[in-house]
């Protein structure tokens, strides 16, 4: 997975951009190597849940999507970055429970996603 996006585009970049876009008065303003963690993470869960790479996507497919996460080199930079970490055993499990939770949202709203496409293209 490769992070495409690598542009600061506001004065403290695109983290804070995204917070004042979004916010409503509770969001916590995270820096922006989290931010680029989080992105990384979605680009790459996004790359993989196309819905042309649904034959790919057997009993082991959450645990090879997961295993790829956590070694992605981008993810892995910017979690470094955001958490100023290096090869900690904590830092690492919290990386993986983080891309778990990630999938486990990011796979409704697929999953929802694909019902709608058939419940529009098939009769």
């Amino acid at each position: 997975c490769e992070l495409k996006d690598d542009s600061d585009d506001g004065e403290d970049g695109p983290a804070s951009d995204w917070v004042k876009a979004v916010n409503r008065g509770g969001l916590i303003k995270i820096s922006t190597e989290a931010y680029r963690c989080f992105y990384a993470i979605e680009m790459c869960i996004r790359h993989q849940l196309k819905t042309g790479n649904t034959d790919s996507m057997n009993d082991g497919f959450r645990q090879r999507l997961k295993d790829m996460m956590v070694s992605d080199d981008d993810i892995l930079f910017y979690w470094t970055l955001a958490g100023q970490i290096e090869g900690d055993e904590t830092a690492d499990k919290c990386l993986a429970l983080m891309c778990d939770k990630w999938i486990t949202i990011r796979g409704f709203s697929f999953a929802k996603n694909i019902m709608h496409y058939i419940s529009i293209h098939i009769p």
